[in-house]
C-alpha cells in the first residue's frame, strides 16, 4: 500500500507539473501595455501591482472570418467555468450580491455593473472595470487587438497610499525572491542582518501572493478562451 500510495502521489505530481507547464506555455505573462487604459488608470491611482496575460485564438476561430469583439471576450469571462465555480459564488456569499442580469443583454457601457465590477472606460477594443472591497481597489481590463490576440489584465491598489513603481513594470515572483536572497548573501547596501531577513520575508510573502494571483489569472483566461471558442462554434 505504501508503494502504491507513493506511485499515486508521484503520478499526481507529474500530472500537475505538466498541466502547469502547459498552462504557462499557452498563456503568456507580459507587462501592462503602456498605452492601455489599465496602465493609465493604475498609474494615476498609484496601484500596488498590475499585470496582463495574453493568449492567441485557435487558428480555426481566428480565420473564421467572424471577428471576436471585446464584448464577446468580457461576456465569456463572466460565464467561464472557473469564475462561475469559484469566485462568483464566493463574492455573492461574502458581499450578499444579487445575480447580475443576463450577460447576453450586457453591452458593458460606462456605468454598467457586474457583481463587484463597474465599467469606467469603454473603447472600440477595450473595456476597463473598477472594483473596490474595503480599503482595497483595482481595475480589471479586457482587450482584443487587431491581430485577434486576447488580453486580460488587472491591478490592485489601496486607498491610503500610492505606489511609486509604474504598474507597467514586469513582476516575476521568482526573480523577486532570488534578488532578496542575493541581497541577504552579498549585502550590497550594507544593511544589518535583520533588515535583510525582513526584506527576504516580505519578498517571499509577495511572491507567494503574486504567484498565486498570476496562476489564477492564467486559469481564468484559459477558461475564458474555452468558453469563447465554444460559443463561437454555437455549442
Amino acid at each position: 500500500m505504501g508503494i502504491l500510495k507513493l506511485l499515486v502521489i508521484t503520478g499526481a505530481g507529474v500530472w500537475s507539473a505538466r498541466a502547469l507547464y502547459r498552462l504557462h506555455g499557452k498563456i503568456s505573462h507580459i507587462a501592462v501595455p503602456k498605452l492601455s487604459s489599465l496602465a493609465k488608470q493604475a498609474n494615476q491611482c498609484g496601484d500596488i501591482y498590475a499585470d496582463t496575460f495574453v493568449v492567441e485564438l485557435p487558428q480555426r476561430t481566428a480565420l473564421s472570418g467572424v471577428p471576436v469583439t471585446v464584448s464577446d471576450l468580457t461576456r465569456s469571462f463572466f460565464k467561464n467555468k472557473v469564475f462561475c465555480s469559484l469566485e462568483k459564488p464566493l463574492l455573492k456569499f461574502i458581499f450578499s450580491l444579487k445575480e447580475p442580469k443576463p450577460l447576453d443583454k450586457c453591452e458593458f457601457y460606462v456605468g454598467e455593473k457586474v457583481l463587484l465590477w463597474k465599467v469606467v472606460h469603454r473603447g472600440r477594443d477595450e473595456i476597463l472595470f473598477e472594483w473596490q472591497s474595503g480599503k482595497f481597489r483595482g481595475f480589471t481590463w479586457f482587450h482584443v487587438n487587431q491581430n485577434q490576440l486576447l488580453m486580460f489584465g488587472s491591478s490592485i491598489g489601496h486607498l491610503d497610499y500610492k505606489y511609486q513603481i509604474p504598474p507597467t513594470s514586469y513582476y516575476s515572483p521568482l526573480e523577486s525572491v532570488v534578488g532578496a536572497i542575493r541581497v541577504l548573501k552579498d549585502n550590497p547596501y550594507h544593511q544589518d542582518i535583520f533588515s535583510r531577513l525582513k526584506n527576504l520575508l516580505l519578498k517571499s510573502t509577495g511572491a507567494v501572493v503574486g504567484g498565486g494571483h498570476q496562476f489564477y489569472s492564467r486559469l481564468l483566461l484559459a477558461s475564458t478562451l474555452k468558453t469563447l471558442v465554444l460559443e463561437e462554434k454555437g455549442l
